[in-house]
């Protein structure tokens, strides 16, 4: 499973589906640091990495964005920034790019088979329009997962499907997401819900992506709306 979960925005849904979930491994976005214990107990399994990005300020003072999996079995995982750093953090507020960017992730085995999943928060950009600011985080990243050999990537990549920076992922790796999906913005919950232009124009968004490399096969691929701003990945 991989999910944006907007920060403590959507607890009433984010949690009773994480209660249910059966899924080996979770990788989350937008989770705050606070609240990684309350995730851990809910999922029942452990945050094996996570990677703070930056830190809002709110009324009740700071509070710390993290991207991070979590799972239910015997994992390693780590924790490499490719846009910025730890000490980089910065306070922020919910309408800026962060320029802190990482990818977690987890090798771990299951029936006796080496698993290396991956996720990540990928750099934002205006209304879904490629940037300078994208190709030079997506040049860097490729240079980690060129490292890596076989993996799994999921998480939110803030591209939408068919333009330059998702066509960039896609042409290296294959994307699993269904063609039939349109979107993986969830219109009913995303902060633009009352305006009704700015929300038909994020409706057409299919920004959530899981890649392979040759050596994966994802199966049973489908988005799961209702839980947070972002539809949740589901696969095996």
């Amino acid at each position: 499973v991989s999910i944006n979960v907007e920060w403590d925005k959507h607890h009433d849904t984010v949690l009773p589906f994480l209660e249910r979930t059966d899924a080996d491994i979770v990788c989350i976005q937008e989770l705050p640091e606070k609240d990684i214990p309350l995730y851990e107990k809910t999922y029942g399994g452990t945050c094996i990495a996570y990677a703070p990005v930056c830190r809002l300020r709110r009324p009740d003072g700071l509070m710390t964005i993290t991207e991070a999996i979590l799972t239910r079995i015997s994992a390693q995982g780590k924790v490499a920034y490719y846009a910025g750093s730890l000490e980089a953090v910065r306070v922020d507020d919910e309408n800026s790019d962060v320029g802190v960017h990482a990818l977690i992730l987890a090798d771990l085995q299951k029936d006796g088979v080496p698993y290396t999943i991956a996720t990540t928060h990928f750099t934002w950009s205006p209304k879904g329009e490629p940037n300078d600011n994208q190709r030079r985080d997506q040049a860097a990243l490729f240079a980690i997962l060129d490292s890596l050999g076989e993996f799994a990537l999921v998480g939110d990549f803030n591209a939408p499907r068919g333009k330059e920076t998702f066509s960039k992922f896609a042409e290296r790796y294959k994307d699993n997401i269904p063609p039939k999906y349109e979107t993986s913005i969830d219109v009913t919950l995303h902060k633009t819900r009352n305006n009704p232009v700015e929300n038909a124009r994020v409706g057409k968004y299919m920004v959530d992506g899981l890649f392979t490399t040759p050596g994966y096969v994802a199966k049973d691929v489908r988005l799961q709306f209702g839980v947070s701003d972002h539809a949740a990945i589901i696969a095996t």
